[in-house]
């Protein structure tokens, strides 16, 4: 993976006297520090990017919280700008959550979720690629100040959060792109309670329930079970493989540790934790913890040895693994006390669990404690930023520095020399991955990437990996995923003296469905019963199959033979042995309201195994034509009509012999999908609703193994496609799943390790493309082209098999590399639009809009390249307008309607289309998917969407004023949110700021002097002076005034006090006693 990081140090060196001590060392012996960087918001949480940014983020605030909606500040660090790295420029999230306080989680594909917090039940899903938060399924239980963590299927486990929402009741959930939030009752959050403190000094007996379940040490352990370290005393093991039956088993106390609230965990080697810091309160003042331990989680009953030599008790502080193993702690302060930097450290330490010691860093300029964060970057140099988040107060910092560990430079203290290493992006678990590199390197490690907020930090994990050196590389052996939770990880190689390479980001692993209910999956067969006529449905509807022989008058007849076999993928599978029009026996499911619901949205799968090419085999069939899955004899094929008019025409592929394979089908109201062994080869675009047939006898069930067609008078049984193969793991949803939730289903498979699944390691196949007979080959998966252009594909297959190409429409030939290339004009190749079997295709080698599509290359053995090749002009336009309006998507309208502040934005359909532009009705140009935000009135007008290939289509925008005036005042008087009166009475001193709700809505203050200020106004301090009458009024002309009273203090505050027979009063100038 190509890297463009330039490494260049500026050195700081501090002589810290006091608390800290007296630093005299270089930085071969303690590290250095840059000079502080400043950003526009306080990053009071931070995330790895693929790229090798951080996106770090504060609140609705950019230096205070509170709130339960709106929106999120966030900033880019970007540490390859100058010689330390550089904040980009701030934005504000649309997707009406405030991020602070959440739980974060570094996704499989490089996404970051983010969970609850001040709004306390959203999800918000941050896309590096678009740069954009988008929003996600919220939680089923509102939460803040919980902890997440990815397990080993690459689901999103989260528990406690008492800090939002309700207090108690914060039981786990488990999430993932298929299903959303599930619930997990039984993992109840209590489990997190300390029970072995009873002494825990919260001074006031509701915060410690309203505290004790925040930031939890959550741990994807080498068992496949989730760890449970801390800050309370008691560990756990908590197993949520099997969500439907998940366990809880204490472990007992965490050795002779107290309560740690804002200490921390990290995984420094393969089950292996170091537990540091911490305090017996949130933020009462009790003193911090000295106690550090090495937790051992590798067997059943985990090893809590301590650690000496921990030098300053911390609360509030960060910990980071380094690549070689050591574990830096930074920051923090010497008692559990939030918006504090008194008694803050400057000194870092750092653990080295070779010599079980501790050593000091350089100390840094800015004290870092409540809402500070910290973590790795790939060069190996370490984000330490934030602090207070706390609106008026004088902790707050808007700023980072960066720490070069000692690793980082020779004894004389200039820069070491840094071995060097590339490698693939991805890899594979239980795989080998061949890389290069310079030839001193000494050993390799892996550091998932991971995100952090509160001093938790879940998913960060060194682990370190095995290696054989080979002529000018290495091969890395990947372990399996216990061990490398899926997601991006930095690879590190190092030499003898620990001097770490830049990291190359490599992504590992991919999800794989998660045991136990999914409300979306309305079919489940897995035809593990080995015997017998019945079929049973796994899903949760009990849409359970028969298996159905007829004879050749038709009628049904007791089965003659046992369909099954032991040699499925996943043990037990369906076998059968038809031929077409010559086919008796079917798999039948009974329409059912669940099976119905399907008709909007819908994804069917299976893997199959095709002892034969010849024949067409319906693997899910209803109502022939309406739905058919499965295979047009070699051809893969998914096709649907729709209730508009629309059809879906899938045929492509060469299916591989004897093989098994993972077929895949979406339909989502716009565009059908075709996907094979986890990648997408055919879209096309088809909007409206599947037809379904809801009562007639035969036609109106779901068919596995063939369909019912009574007009083929060669089918005397009625049945026909009939597989000769078998089926294993047949599953229907009523949700059209994602790419990377299909993939997750091969990965599955693929971890079988069955030598009959087709598995395509890196250049396998490479798809190729020349532009004219005398074009150069270029390498590539998309061609953009004029139409008339003479376009060459051919595959590069090392092995020298024979491969197929098939063209994107049905009703084509499908050419052999063996058998039709000799007869072509390039005999290496073909030539797009030649050799075609009718339609609408001129058939003369010159490309038109007929041509575009995925043109399938297939190796005999069934592994694909696809290129996808777009013709630029206008003739045949399929664009089609998309928008979404308040979070939901529309599609194909030329007029909207939509009121003034509703959330809208634009794209197009089909969504894969490259270089989409939007133009405005002032004429601006911007890039597909835009997003306006709140519309107002100005914003009314006509939108047009284009293509690379001048094709555009227009959306006009009618814009409803808002007449009904709905904001109201909001404030925050000396830190405290209210809203709503009219008058408001302060103290003079008193802290005020005044907004409206909703936020998002921009608006202007006109002060009672008559100067107009944008958006929120704050006063510190307030005076007399300040009091008066403030007009809130939003660009609809919309208003609502806040009238301020400011009691003025006179300096002279006592008041008399009597008592009169043993009764204390006061107030009174004048008092007669008897």
């Amino acid at each position: 993976m190509d890297k463009n990081y330039f490494f260049r140090l500026t050195l700081v060196f501090s002589f810290t006297l006091g608390a800290n001590i007296l630093s005299a060392q270089g930085p071969a012996q303690e590290g250095a520090w840059s000079d502080p960087i400043l950003f526009d918001l306080v990053p009071n949480a931070v995330a790895n990017l693929p790229d090798g940014r951080l996106v770090t983020w504060s609140s609705k605030y950019t230096d205070d919280f509170g709130g339960g909606d709106g929106f999120t500040h966030t900033q880019i660090f970007d540490p390859t700008i100058g010689p330390d790295g550089a904040a980009l420029t701030k934005t504000i999230s649309q997707t009406n959550h405030d991020m602070f306080c959440p739980g974060i989680s570094n996704l499989v594909d490089g996404r970051i979720l983010v969970g609850g917090g001040s709004s306390s039940e959203k999800t918000s899903i941050y896309d590096p690629a678009t740069e954009i938060w988008s929003p996600a399924d919220n939680m089923n239980v509102p939460r803040g100040y919980q902890s997440n963590v990815t397990l080993s299927n690459g689901a999103v486990f989260t528990l406690g959060g008492s800090w939002s929402g309700a207090i108690g009741g914060k039981f786990g959930e488990i999430y993932s792109l298929a299903t959303g939030w599930v619930s997990i009752p039984s993992v109840t959050g209590e489990l997190l309670l300390d029970g072995n403190d009873p002494d825990l000094d919260e001074p006031i007996p509701s915060q410690k329930y309203y505290r004790s379940d925040n930031h939890s040490w959550l741990w994807a352990a080498p068992n496949g079970k989730i760890f449970h370290a801390g800050p309370g005393t008691d560990m756990h093991w908590i197993d949520v493989r099997d969500v439907d039956n998940p366990t809880v088993v204490n472990l007992g106390r965490r050795g002779d540790d107290t309560y740690a609230m804002n200490g921390n965990t990290v995984m420094f080697d393969v089950g292996k934790l170091l537990k540091v810091g911490g305090s017996r309160s949130y933020s009462s003042g009790t003193p911090a913890s000295d106690k550090a331990y090495v937790i051992d989680i590798n067997s059943e009953v985990p090893v809590v040895t301590p650690v000496p030599g921990f030098k300053r008790a911390r609360a509030m502080n960060s910990s980071v693994v380094f690549p070689n193993g050591k574990v830096l702690v930074v920051g923090g302060l010497d008692k559990g006390e939030v918006f504090s930097d008194v008694g803050a450290y400057y000194v870092g330490e750092i653990y080295d669990p070779l010599t079980n010691t501790w050593e000091d860093t350089a100390p840094m300029q800015v004290p870092r404690t409540y809402h500070s964060v910290a973590i790795l970057m790939p060069d190996g140099r370490v984000f330490v930023g934030g602090g207070g988040l706390c609106g008026s107060c004088d902790v707050n910092h808007l700023d980072a520095e960066i720490y070069s560990p000692p690793y980082l430079f020779n004894d004389d203290g200039s820069l070491a020399t840094r071995p060097t290493i590339s490698a693939p992006e991805s890899a594979s678990y239980n795989s080998t991955m061949s890389i290069t590199g310079s030839d001193e390197i000494m050993s390799f490690s892996l550091i998932r990437f991971s995100s952090a907020s509160h001093t938790t930090n879940n998913e960060m994990r060194r682990i370190p990996v095995s290696f054989v050196e080979t002529q000018g590389g290495y091969d890395i052996s990947i372990p399996d995923r216990n061990l490398l939770p899926p997601g991006y990880y930095m690879l590190f190689g190092m030499n003898k003296f620990d001097v770490p390479s830049i990291a190359e980001n490599i992504q590992i692993g991919t999800t794989i469905p998660f045991v136990g209910t999914n409300p979306n999956l309305v079919l489940d067969l897995k035809f593990d019963e080995g015997s017998g006529i019945n079929v049973a449905d796994d899903s949760q509807y009990g849409n359970d199959a028969v298996i159905i022989e007829r004879d050749n008058n038709k009628n049904p007849i007791p089965v003659t033979q046992e369909y099954w076999t032991n040699e499925g993928l996943f043990g037990n599978a369906l076998e059968m042995d038809g031929l077409e029009f010559q086919s008796n026996s079917i798999v039948e499911v009974q329409y059912s309201e669940s099976m119905g619901s399907i008709k909007q949205n819908m994804t069917v799968m299976a893997w199959v195994y095709r002892d034969e090419l010849d024949n067409n085999i319906a693997v899910l069939a209803h109502d022939y034509p309406r739905i058919f899955f499965g295979f047009h004899n070699s051809l893969y094929k998914w096709q649907v009509p729709t209730s508009i008019g629309g059809d879906v025409e899938c045929y492509v592929g060469r299916v591989p012999l004897n093989k098994w394979v993972h077929l895949a089908a979406t339909f989502d109201g716009a565009i059908g999908r075709l996907y094979v062994n986890g990648t997408e080869i055919c879209s096309d675009v088809a909007g409206g609703e599947l037809l379904l047939e809801t009562e007639a006898q035969f036609t109106s069930s779901f068919t596995s193994s063939g369909f019912y067609d009574f007009t083929q008078p060669q089918s005397l049984s009625g049945i026909t496609d009939e597989i000769d193969g078998r089926i294993d793991e047949l599953k229907v949803f009523n949700k059209a799943l994602t790419r990377q939730e299909i993939a997750s289903f091969y990965a599955v498979g693929l971890e079988q390790n069955n030598p009959e699944v087709v598995v395509c390691p890196p250049n396998t196949i490479t798809a190729q493309y020349k532009i004219g007979s005398d074009g150069d080959w270029q390498t590539g998966n998309t061609i953009t082209v004029a139409e008339f252009d003479e376009v060459y594909i051919r595959a590069i297959v090392p092995s020298g098999d024979e491969y197929f190409v098939t063209l994107p429409f049905i009703q084509q030939n499908t050419f052999s590399s063996v058998d039709d290339f000799p007869d072509f004009e390039d005999t290496t190749a073909y030539r797009i639009d030649s050799n075609t079997g009718g339609g609408n295709d001129v058939g003369d080698g010159f490309v038109n809009k007929d041509n575009e599509g995925k043109y399938i290359l297939t190796t005999i053995g069934g592994c694909m390249a696809v290129i996808d090749l777009k013709i630029e002009g206008t003739a045949g336009c399929v664009l089609q307008q998309e928008y979404r309006i308040n979070g939901t998507y529309f599609s194909g309208d030329d007029t909207i309607t939509v009121n003034e502040g509703d959330e809208v934005s634009f794209s197009v359909l089909p969504n894969e289309l490259p270089n989409v532009t939007v133009t405005l009705p002032d004429g601006t140009v911007v890039d597909d998917n835009f997003t306006i935000g709140r519309i107002t009135m100005a914003q009314a007008g006509t939108y047009t969407l284009s293509s690379a290939s001048d094709c555009s289509v227009t959306l006009e925008v009618i814009v409803v004023a808002d007449t009904g005036c709905n904001i109201v005042q909001e404030y925050r008087i000396n830190g405290v949110f209210e809203s709503g009166a009219d008058t408001i009475t302060l103290n003079e001193g008193d802290n005020l700021a005044i907004s409206i709700l909703p936020n998002g809505i921009d608006f202007v203050i006109t002060l009672p002097d008559g100067t107009e200020v944008n958006g929120d106004y704050v006063m510190e301090e307030i005076n007399p002076s300040n009091a008066g009458t403030y007009t809130l009024s939003s660009r609809s002309d919309c208003s609502v005034t806040l009238e301020v009273i400011v009691v003025a203090d006179t300096g002279c505050n006592i008041v008399q006090e009597y008592r009169i027979n043993g009764v204390f009063e006061s107030g009174a100038d004048t008092i007669t006693l008897n």
